[in-house]
């Protein structure tokens, strides 16, 4: 009697071994889930102050409060996973080829959907760049500081995001730009660095005539705002006016304020080779006119 009611053993299976390609997905539906809470969300008619550097990012239910998470997701959810953080002794050849081999196969696991949730901003700036800009620069500043921290704390290179996003962007919405827009001066002066690559970009605008303006423009309240990067900007002026003759006129009025010795180099230049005569005439006279203009 007491057999026949003892309760039998049991044991639940062991559970499926989760993949890598089931935690992506996985991890992609909730970056969608709250992509869509998100957009779901409406902005408060009447807007509250800001709390500056008191507030705490993230605390409340609000549209930014959900990019704020979703922005350090791309830039931290792999963060010190894609590349071992400790110094190693130095061993054989053989042994680190292996080594690194071995920890590029972990690392790529996070670092993808760390890609996707790049990937879902970048689409949601792209969809409306004028009024999503704060969301643009929002991310790049999370990625401009991990990569500075993860620098720091590293032992060895780590991949650096922040350039390729920043490139990627402007990319994707310089071709929108009208003459008038502010976009670009507002993305330039509050994303946290700017390089030559960057830069660079901006200077390819000048193809264009119908934004020319725009370009030096932005280039011109960089210099005037930002002093880090006064003589990166003056450099880009510089290589403008050199390349680009159509956008000469409005390079050498910027020029002839920050940089007269360099008109005055070109003037004399021109003037000391009198075999290019023809080509040289247009760029003398600009030279010359903007030192006098001056």
């Amino acid at each position: 009697m007491d057999g026949s009611l003892a309760l039998a053993s049991f044991s639940l299976p062991p559970p499926a071994e989760l993949t890598a390609e089931a935690a992506l997905r996985a991890g992609g539906g909730t970056i969608s889930r709250v992509v869509e809470t998100m957009r779901s969300v409406e902005e408060p008619a009447v807007k509250r102050a800001k709390a500056g550097f008191s507030r705490l990012a993230a605390s409340s239910g609000s549209r930014e409060a959900w990019m704020s998470i979703l922005t350090r997701l791309a830039a931290r959810s792999s963060a010190g996973l894609e590349a071992t953080t400790c110094i190693k002794e130095e061993e054989e050849e053989e042994e680190e080829e292996q080594r690194e081999k071995e920890e590029g196969e972990r690392a790529g696991r996070p670092e993808r959907l760390s890609n996707g949730i790049r990937e879902v901003l970048y689409n949601y700036v792209m969809e409306d760049f004028r009024r999503h800009m704060d969301v643009a620069v929002s991310w790049l500043c999370e990625e401009w500081y991990n990569d500075k921290m993860q620098g720091r704390a590293a032992g060895r290179a780590q991949p650096r995001h922040y350039e390729r996003c920043a490139l990627r962007l402007l990319e994707g919405f310089v071709g929108y730009l009208h003459p008038q827009d502010k976009v670009l001066t507002r993305f330039l002066s509050e994303i946290p660095e700017l390089n030559a690559a960057i830069l660079s970009r901006v200077k390819r605008m000048c193809r264009d005539p119908s934004v020319t303006q725009l370009a030096l423009t932005s280039l011109l309240y960089l210099v005037m705002t930002r002093p880090p990067v006064k003589e990166t900007a003056l450099d880009t002026v510089q290589d403008i006016w050199t390349e680009f003759e159509d956008a000469r006129p409005m390079a050498a009025k910027y020029l002839a304020k920050y940089r007269p010795a360099f008109l005055e180099a070109a003037a004399a230049a021109v003037e000391s080779k009198p075999e290019s005569k023809p080509e040289g005439d247009g760029i003398g006279a600009a030279a010359a006119g903007t030192a006098m203009a001056a």
